[in-house]
């Protein structure tokens, strides 16, 4: 019998397992085009996110939002908003400084996804 999943499936016929295929995929495509294109690249993150979306599980997302580690990259944002308060420099460049944070909102999210098992060991 089949694990009932809590993840929304955007079409009739969804199948979790293959659709996780799909997803190794596009992230082994994002490591071969790593070293030649950073366009290609960007294009390959955005398609692996929009493919790992469907396959997330809500309780297992929740379960990551409780833990008390889900907000460290909150913090350290909110940190370095304060830290570039009193830079000497202009505030296009304090802001510019700013803009490299959001990566580790990315990070975080991405835990939960890493920490499930794979469609393909399972």
């Amino acid at each position: 019998m089949a694990q009932p999943t809590t993840s929304l499936p955007l079409l009739p016929g969804f199948d979790r397992a293959r659709w996780m295929a799909v997803v190794d995929w596009l992230a082994v495509a994002l490591a071969i085009s790593l070293p030649w294109s950073t366009s290609v690249t960007e294009i390959f993150v955005w398609l692996w996110i929009a493919a790992v979306l469907p396959t997330l599980d809500a309780n297992a997302v929740r379960r990551e939002l409780a833990n008390p580690a889900a907000y460290l990259p909150v913090l350290l944002f909110g940190l370095a908003a304060i830290g570039m308060l009193w830079a000497d420099v202009s505030w296009h460049d304090r802001l510019g400084g700013l803009s490299k944070f959001p990566g580790c909102y990315g990070y975080r999210c991405c835990s939960s996804i890493f920490a499930a098992p794979s469609a393909a060991s399972g």
